[in-house]
């Protein structure tokens, strides 16, 4: 009998010991996956610009009216508009973020009864990581543009890979009768490098500037971001991003971990 019990108090020992690794490994890479997950946001978040204009707006846009100055290749017969992002050509804006490849977008039907458009990636990088999916995007009578996705994957150069779907809707701002920038909403979900599902709630308008991010800034100047990761089948933990705005088109990201620690993403 006294066998017994010492044998249960072993294993409880033991599966303490367990958990509480458990807990010190999981708070370790806290800090690490809230920056992955803030590099896939920014990856989705960068391209949005480009399928908010019109066939007509490309074809009076220069290189240099466009983040990372991409040469324009227009077919007006398809209605397709091709950007190709060289990383070695000079490009005089503020922001620094480096493209490559190409940002294809069939435009055919964006004048349609029913508006419909497509954004896809070809041979495309982004920060050195590589996208690629198709992106798609319908507008209701309202002009609310609805985004859907079914697969993207972002690969790191060192491979780390993310794959996320996503539903999302965008409303364009307006000042005065001009467009400034749109604000977004919605959700993405999918998988981390570590196979953890996870997923982004833009629970409050997530807005972009146009004029940022024709200077090629593209961190968005106001909204919060959920993002909550999986760590078993019953148990998710949550971080909050937070975008703050402080003079012409400089932010800071700032995320609050599940352990409530408050880290700027870019520093």
């Amino acid at each position: 009998m006294k066998n017994r019990v010492l044998h249960v108090f072993f294993i409880l020992v033991f599966l303490t010991s367990c958990k509480e690794d458990e807990d010190r490994v999981i708070s370790t890479d806290l800090p690490t996956e809230a920056s992955q997950l803030f590099i896939v946001s920014n990856a989705w978040s960068e391209a949005l610009f480009f399928t908010q204009l019109s066939f007509d707006q490309y074809s009076n846009a220069e290189s240099l009216d466009l983040p990372g100055c991409p040469e324009i290749l227009l077919d007006k017969t398809a209605k397709r508009v091709t950007l190709t992002f060289d990383p070695a050509k000079t490009c005089e804006q503020t922001g620094k973020s480096k493209r490559s490849g190409k940002l294809i977008l069939n435009l055919s039907q964006s004048d349609a009864e029913t508006p419909i458009w497509f954004l896809e990636y070809e041979n495309y990088t982004f920060e050195d990581a590589s996208i690629n999916g198709i992106r798609t995007f319908t507008k209701n009578s309202l002009g609310v543009v609805n985004e859907t996705f079914e697969t993207l994957t972002h690969k790191t150069k060192n491979l780390l890979t993310h794959q996320f779907a996503g539903n999302l809707t965008h409303t364009l701002s307006l000042v005065n009768g001009i467009v400034i920038g749109v604000n977004s909403k919605g959700m993405i979900n999918g998988r981390n490098p570590a196979g953890r599902n996870f997923v982004f709630d833009f629970n409050d308008k997530r807005e972009l500037l146009f004029s940022c991010f024709q200077d090629n800034q593209l961190l968005p100047v106001a909204g919060k971001e959920t993002w909550q990761v999986s760590r078993s089948e019953t148990s998710q933990l949550t971080h909050s991003l937070m975008y703050e705005w402080k003079e012409k088109c400089k932010v800071e990201a700032y995320v609050v971990l599940s352990d409530g620690r408050r880290l700027l993403l870019n520093p």
